[in-house]
């Protein structure tokens, strides 16, 4: 597996979290802290390399996903966006905030992993940024979209199901197949 130098365009810290959990082409990263850890942070600044990486790797395709955050969130993802340096053609944005419906939180989830999924049966090296799990797996468990059984929860209002659903889209990194 390739590595992503995702060090050389962040700061002390990025570099520090590059050295500790090293970021490559196949696997998973998960950012995981109490609230206010810092997690959206590191994301933005993932976000912003792999962006900018894309112009020295022209197998490099960007996809961020922000589900049911705070709006502003999205709109500095956006921002980043606009204002970095990137191949235009390679990166993609999309965002449904915490007021919009929980159908579609779980529709442009299911978008955007098939859309990375065809994007790499077409030859493209994807990273795919999700701002957050959890909200898709709250999405995906209030939506009538995929069967619950009965007897089926676990806590807190989650289905078996729904957590199925979503371990298929944490366990796709690497196991797409051509």
């Amino acid at each position: 597996h390739e590595r992503l130098r995702v060090e050389k365009f962040g700061d002390s810290v990025l570099r520090a979290f590059s050295l500790l959990a090293p970021i490559g082409k196949g696997h998973r990263l998960f950012i995981v802290s109490p609230p206010v850890g810092g997690k959206t942070w590191v994301a933005r600044s993932i976000w912003d390399a792999c962006l900018r990486l894309t112009i020295e790797d022209d197998r490099l395709y960007v996809i961020g996903l922000h589900v049911g955050e705070r709006p502003e969130d999205g709109n500095v993802l956006a921002r980043i966006l606009s204002d970095s340096p990137h191949d235009q053609n390679r990166a993609e944005l999309y965002q449904t905030p915490d007021g919009d419906d929980e159908a579609a939180h779980y529709f442009v989830s299911e978008y955007v992993v098939n859309r990375a999924r065809r994007l790499v049966e077409s030859g493209f090296d994807v990273v795919l940024v999700v701002d957050s799990f959890s909200r898709i797996l709250m999405s995906h468990s209030r939506s009538e979209k995929i069967i619950k059984p009965p007897t089926g929860m676990v806590a807190q209002g989650l289905s078996h199901s729904s957590i199925a659903a979503v371990k298929r889209l944490l366990a796709i990194a690497g196991d797409f197949g051509i």
